[in-house]
């Protein structure tokens, strides 16, 4: 993922950051994957957080997690606007494409038709 979003913008690799979320039983944990020197893909494991068993105690561990979902999604969309903003250059030389000459010639048509072969209307 962290080379596709390189392919598109390589001159912003050390701004980009991917966000990833780990949920296993009652554990939720987030993934910070980025490359800050630019040759390795550094990942960084956030403090995991305990899911709530019962129905009672929702109301006061979901608010961290929700924080944290919020915080990565923003994240997220700071990664999307380097991706998107940085412009693509296209190198096109003019003096290596050749012209192509045309290969079908049409003589036209040189006898005549018959009144048969003509459409009626």
């Amino acid at each position: 993922m962290i080379y596709s979003l390189y392919q598109k913008s390589p001159d912003s690799l050390r701004e980009l950051a991917l966000v990833g979320f780990l949920l296993f039983d009652t554990s939720f944990t987030i993934v910070l994957c980025d490359s800050p020197a630019g040759y390795v893909c550094r990942i960084n494991r956030k403090r995991t957080i305990d899911l709530p068993e019962e129905a009672d105690d929702i109301c006061n561990a979901l608010l961290p997690i929700l924080t944290a979902v919020y915080k990565s999604r923003v994240m997220m969309e700071g990664t999307n606007k380097l991706v998107k903003q940085k412009p693509v250059d296209i190198d096109v030389d003019l003096e290596q494409c050749k012209t192509i000459l045309p290969s079908f010639t049409g003589e036209g048509c040189k006898r005549k038709r018959r009144s048969s072969d003509s459409i009626e209307q």
